[in-house]
Order: structure tokens, then sequence, then C-alpha cells
């Protein structure tokens, strides 16, 4: 699993990857990608 940190003022939000399995390598075929969304956001708006 991906992890990240941020500062105590800010806020993560980390969404479920796209899938949790790798797909066997297939050199014909270009791999899979798997993507995950993180947003980061600063309520507080402190620099």
């Amino acid at each position: 699993h991906f992890q990240a940190a941020v500062p105590k003022n800010m806020r993560i939000k980390l969404q479920n990857p796209s899938t949790s399995e790798l797909p066997v390598y297939n050199p014909i075929l270009p791999p899979q990608a798997i993507t995950q969304i993180l947003i980061v956001s600063n309520p507080n708006k402190v620099s």
C-alpha cells in the first residue's frame, strides 16, 4: 500500500487504487497501469 504524509495543518485523502493485483508480464502487450488518487487540501489556507 502507498502511504503519504503532510504537515498537521493540511488534510490528505488517499482514494483506493484501481486494482490490487498486477497482471502477469506480457512482452507483446503494454503493461496495465494501476492508478490511485491523492487529494491534499489546506483548509486553513496556511502557507
